[in-house]
């Protein structure tokens, strides 16, 4: 079984392992059981990268809708456009709420 190994706060791979037993998480770093399809994407994306820089988990899960599900995403992975709002903004949309 290949698994991948993303650092939890960062969401990057740091790498990948390949047992025939199901590893535990740590506190820092969880484990994504993958299959030989997506381990291969993931070594595509690493060799386009330099040798300093890890892969992002996001990146990997647009490229590989089944590495997406393996993280718990559901259907296609979609990118989400983040407005930023003032602190006057969501204050007023608060006070309108309340009333």
């Amino acid at each position: 079984m290949n698994y991948l190994i993303i650092h939890k706060s960062s969401n990057l791979i740091t790498g990948a392992i390949t047992t025939s037993f199901k590893p535990k998480n740590s506190t820092t770093h969880k484990l994504v059981k993958v299959s030989d399809a997506v381990l291969e994407k993931y070594y595509a994306l690493k060799d386009k990268l330099p040798s300093s820089q890890a892969v992002d988990a996001g990146e990997l899960a647009k490229i590989s809708p089944s590495f997406h599900e393996a993280l718990g995403g559901v259907g296609e992975y979609q990118e989400a456009n983040y407005i930023p709002r003032s602190r006057t903004a969501i204050s007023k949309a608060k006070a309108r709420l309340s009333v």
